[in-house]
């Protein structure tokens, strides 16, 4: 049983994030219900692309995005970490430390016009 639900709650977290992902790419609210309507994803069902937009347009889903952006600016210590792991972050910054190697800096010579001395 144990499989079963760690199953289920990766479903659910994916298509959470696939929701998300589709609000960004296909909704816009100053766009009318129309023209909101026939930006459905092909792999979505047209009914549940009404649905989402009815929930997308209720006064609920609005103070829930509120009540989540005032939060986040209350992170003392947001996450910037991207799509990248925990673990390769130190990597990387080894490896940027070593490819700071300092180098020396060799000019060319001033070689003075004849007759006049150089100046620096």
């Amino acid at each position: 049983m144990k499989i079963n639900f760690w199953v289920e709650e990766k479903i659910h977290e994916k298509w959470k994030a696939n929701k998300r992902n589709m609000r960004l790419e296909h909704f816009d609210e100053k766009k009318t219900d129309a023209q909101n309507r026939a930006s459905c994803p092909n792999e979505v069902i047209d009914t549940q692309w009404a649905n989402m937009l009815i929930y997308w347009c209720s006064p609920e889903f609005k103070v829930r995005i509120e009540n989540g952006n005032a939060s986040r600016k209350h992170l003392v210590v947001p996450h910037h970490g991207g799509t990248k792991s925990f673990v390769n972050h130190p990597i990387e910054k080894r490896q940027r430390k070593r490819k700071q190697v300092k180098r020396l800096c060799i000019e060319k010579p001033i070689e003075p016009e004849k007759g006049k001395l150089p100046t620096l």
